[in-house]
């Protein structure tokens, strides 16, 4: 989940590089949850796993809205996942 923009020093370059892109290669699914008003595809599509795996939401309390679209993609997932993780929302 992104509130903003990444940082763009070295650690967390690395961080992006080596542990989203490692699971990407690794076919595990991600999903992606961009919020705020200055939040854009361009920020989330490259980390998730596809355009179904990512969100935009104006703001946290919008996050409501993205849980039924975000519960639906996981149930067409090719993997089984219990939805009880996202009753965190």
């Amino acid at each position: 989940m992104s509130g903003g923009l990444w940082k763009v020093d070295s650690d967390s370059v690395t961080y992006r590089d080596r542990v989203l892109f490692g699971l990407k290669e690794r076919d595990i699914e991600i999903y992606t949850v961009g919020v705020g008003p200055d939040t854009s595809a361009s920020q989330v599509q490259p980390f998730s796993s596809g355009r179904r795996y990512w969100f935009l939401s104006d703001s946290y309390d919008d996050l409501q809205y993205i849980r039924p679209r975000l519960m639906r993609s996981i149930q067409g997932s090719k993997y089984t996942l219990s939805l009880d993780v996202l009753r965190v929302f």
